[in-house]
């Protein structure tokens, strides 16, 4: 509620939110735990901005291997608002959102060296050269 924030200094806010809140489920990643954003919200004449601070680990599908691996997720952002007298609330979660989606990487590689697959045979040659003929 925004009558909840002090007309001087800022209001502290924490939220754990689990993927589907957010609507998280892409192909760009298999899974995350829950998200923390943690945000500190100030007013202004005409205008709330909030600072958020957003932590978790998402898990990714290599776009080489296919192997699962996790990777932690920080991200700050500071958003504007204008708002109007009669606004009661805002709500940033589309915000949120879009954010994280920016921040996702375009082909999620489990390492920077990641040798893929076979084309042939399919088999992990990061575990070890495959068998099949060249």
């Amino acid at each position: 509620m925004l009558r909840n924030i002090p007309g001087s200094g800022c209001l502290s806010l924490k939220q754990v939110f689990p993927i589907d809140a957010l609507d998280l489920t892409c192909g760009a990643f298999s899974s995350c735990e829950p998200l923390t954003v943690e945000a500190k919200v100030s007013r202004g004449i005409n205008s709330v901005s909030v600072d958020v601070v957003m932590t978790g680990v998402l898990q990714f599908d290599c776009s080489r291997c296919l192997a699962t691996h996790k990777r932690e997720f920080n991200k700050s952002h500071k958003f504007n608002f204008e708002v109007k007298p009669s606004d009661l609330f805002i709500d940033i979660d589309q915000d949120l959102r879009e954010e994280i989606m920016l921040d996702l990487p375009i082909k999620p590689l489990c390492k920077t060296g990641c040798k893929g697959l076979c084309a042939k045979c399919g088999e992990d040659l990061n575990l070890g050269k495959c068998k099949c003929k060249k």
